[in-house]
């Protein structure tokens, strides 16, 4: 019986891996398509906040970007995922999680630190917070703010 258990939760982890990947590259591939009919896609280079990636995208749908609606949140759960920048301090789980590259559950553990603990003043302090894998964190320090 445990080892049913234990072959169903790998499963459902692998299934969870190849189906994040494979949502990834479809967010990217409607972020090609999207954005790059009017332009390259490799114009993006620099980080935003969630804010103001939204309202890049809503200006880019006023002057005429086509796409459904489902389309547009893909765009935007791309550029979040990958041009986002984040203020660890005052950013929601929600806002922390794809910038990090880590489950809202994970963000949440952040978000929970910071209340208990006080704000982080660096990358060191944040790698405190259980959970958090460091060469994640290391890899997307670009991406994330303390002030």
């Amino acid at each position: 019986m445990a080892k049913r258990i234990r072959l169903a939760c790998g499963i459902a982890l692998g299934c969870a891996t190849v189906c994040g990947a494979q949502s990834e590259a479809a967010d990217k591939a409607t972020f090609q398509k999207i954005c790059g009919t009017c332009h390259a896609s490799s114009m993006v280079s620099d980080f935003k906040t969630e804010a103001e990636w939204t309202a890049t995208v809503d200006q880019m749908v006023s002057i005429g970007a086509k796409g459904s609606s489902e389309e547009f949140d893909r765009v935007l759960r791309y550029l979040a995922g990958n041009f986002t920048r984040v203020n660890v301090n005052t950013g929601t789980a929600a806002q922390i999680a794809p910038v990090l590259g880590v489950s809202e559950a994970v963000a949440q553990t952040v978000v929970d630190y910071r209340m208990h603990n006080g704000s982080f003043a660096t990358l060191d302090d944040l790698k405190k917070v259980p959970g958090l894998p460091a060469s994640e964190l290391d890899s997307r320090k670009a991406r994330i703010a303390f002030r």
